[in-house]
């Protein structure tokens, strides 16, 4: 597991690789790569997590390759958002990448998203922004909550206030004595 805090962006890269180095017999199955430039380090049963104000984010995936100082590629990806101990939001996806600078987590391929308010949705693609504590989906996306079924080519959430915004070739199917909350 690699835990960081705030740190500038050359400060993070010099704790995760002083990370990966201290716990590559406890925590990664196979690491192939070489330290020495260029950096390509390849991880099996990876998992990056990061606390700060925002909450405590943790990204696993069953492959990790990191071969610049700002982003990771990922394959078959899990994400969690934790805050107070609860998880507010996980989404699973078959491909990502990680932008380090930005927070930024991006997934293709089977993305399904499952929030702690109840609400789950499928997209082509994620980008999952930690500085803005936003999701966007798009291409082809289905929103479910209780009896309501939203289909649309883009999905915002913002997460704290818990806003969806919906567009492109918005359809919205209600079951009929659906729940109204």
């Amino acid at each position: 597991m690699i835990c960081w805090k705030r740190a500038s962006k050359k400060g993070w890269l010099r704790a995760l690789m002083a990370t990966l180095i201290v716990t590559t017999a406890v925590q990664i199955s196979t690491f192939t790569g070489s330290l020495a430039a260029p950096r390509t380090v390849q991880i099996s049963g990876f998992t990056l997590v990061h606390e700060g104000d925002e909450g405590t984010w943790e990204i696993v995936a069953a492959e990790a390759v990191y071969d610049s100082e700002t982003e990771i590629v990922l394959e078959q990806v899990a994400a969690r958002l934790f805050e107070e101990g609860k998880n507010l939001v996980t989404v699973d996806g078959d491909r990502g990448r990680y932008f380090a600078g930005e927070k930024m987590l991006v997934l293709e391929g089977n993305v399904l998203i499952r929030t702690l308010s109840g609400y789950s949705f499928s997209a082509s693609q994620l980008e999952w922004s930690g500085e803005e504590s936003r999701i966007t989906a798009r291409g082809k996306v289905s929103l479910k909550h209780l009896s309501m079924m939203v289909r649309a080519d883009r999905v915002e959430h913002w997460i704290e206030s818990g806003v969806f915004a919906m567009n492109g070739n918005v359809n919205v199917l209600w079951e009929k004595g659906g729940d109204s909350h």
